[in-house]
């Protein structure tokens, strides 16, 4: 693991916290003033990528014939173990905390400890296991942080992100892929046995497809559940039955249109919606909150951008991608995917990527070089460009 002291910069996912009481059927309360609106047009402009961030350690991956990656979606830091998820029908792969590869988890298929799919995946502290979710199959895979497969629990309905609720509970986002046991939700709160115990959100029975990759999420970051809906301008806060919001981001005189006016001009078809939302603008999914920023890519204007929000000092910073000079280019290869300790930023530097971009502009090679020397000499180094780095650092 190499030790570094620079100044890199990128952005920041998004994390809060639950406080989760009894789970009954009781009709959801829903409050509509967000605690804070984030208008989007007020980004501070001129700050270069390595005004934000600090990279503490550069963690360069093992590249084998078993350890090689795809696109890399999740990375979970569990007993100076990196958990990586990488799509959904690659199983998981896990290094130790200098990079080496120790094995897969998880296998294709639908027998008995095999998953169909990889849709998401959390650590259960209660029982030091990683619990891994797929919808295809209906079920949740229970691993030790080893690698060995324990048991596995099938649940009647479909689900795309689930989240772990103190020692009993268990919730799970459906992302509008309803059917007859969930009714016209899309949150359900279950046991650990997979009895259903809530049904909350409405899903919008319009929509004609029943996900969209990169909108909408659930997740738990630093003890809080937060959940924002497909095509949503709005983050939640889940608290027992009650759904508070949290921040909306909003695009000034813009705003973004209502949801279902959306629908109702696009007559569902979600195609057209992912190109009409776009233009608009909408949150994506990666999202996350540390101490002291937020991180979040926001769509307008066809153009996904990442941007970091201080909520000290309420600024917006942004480095676009056609500020070249700035970083903007590179700044798109610093995604969190998740927070060590609630505090270190972890992300991946895709190699793979990064050999493109540098076919397509030698402007990234000249700013890396001049910026990140750690991690250009690292790069420089490395034969094989189908694998990635990991990056742990903090924000400044």
């Amino acid at each position: 693991m190499f030790k570094i002291s620079m100044k890199p910069t990128f952005i920041v996912f998004f994390c809060l916290s639950i406080v989760f009481f009894s789970c009954s059927q009781s009709q959801e309360k829903v409050s509509v003033n967000p605690k804070e609106v984030i208008d989007i047009n007020q980004i501070v402009s001129g700050r270069k990528l390595t005004d934000h961030y600090k990279i503490d350690e550069i963690v360069k991956l093992e590249t084998s014939e078993k350890s090689v990656l795809g696109s890399i979606v999740e990375v979970l830091f569990i007993e100076e173990k990196f958990f990586i998820r990488q799509g959904r029908k690659r199983p998981i792969k896990v290094f130790d905390k200098n990079g080496g590869f120790l094995f897969s988890l998880g296998k294709i298929g639908k027998g008995p400890g095999e998953l169909a799919s990889f849709d998401d995946m959390n650590y259960d502290s209660s029982s030091n296991q990683l619990w891994v979710l797929s919808n295809d199959a209906r079920k949740v895979n229970k691993y030790s942080i080893n690698g060995e497969y324990i048991n596995e629990i099938y649940f009647p309905f479909f689900a795309f992100d689930f989240s772990l609720v103190g020692e009993d509970r268990i919730i799970f986002n459906l992302k509008n892929n309803f059917s007859s046991v969930s009714g016209k939700n899309n949150i359900l709160v279950t046991d650990r046995r997979g009895q259903i115990l809530s049904k909350l959100r409405p899903a919008n029975t319009d929509l004609r497809l029943p996900t969209f990759n990169g909108y909408g999420f659930l997740k738990k970051n630093l003890g809080r559940i937060i959940y924002s809906q497909s095509f949503s301008d709005t983050v939640f806060e889940f608290n027992g039955n009650n759904f508070q919001p949290l921040y909306t981001v909003a695009s000034g005189s813009e705003n973004q249109q209502n949801l279902n006016d959306l629908i109702s001009k696009t007559q569902g078809d979600g195609v057209t919606i992912v190109n009409e939302i776009s233009q608009t603008g909408s949150l994506m999914s990666d999202f996350i909150e540390s101490k002291d920023h937020l991180y979040f890519s926001y769509i307008k204007n066809k153009f996904k951008f990442p941007v970091i929000y201080d909520k000290e000092s309420k600024e917006l910073y942004s480095v676009k991608s056609f500020n070249k000079n700035e970083g903007g280019l590179i700044s798109l290869f610093f995604p969190p995917k998740s927070l060590i300790n609630d505090q270190k930023i972890l992300s991946v530097f895709p190699l793979s990527m990064w050999k493109m971009l540098t076919q397509f502009d030698s402007t990234n090679i000249q700013y890396l070089k001049e910026n990140y020397t750690d991690l250009y000499e690292v790069i420089n180094e490395t034969d094989d460009m189908n694998n990635s780095v990991l990056l742990i650092g903090s924000f400044q």
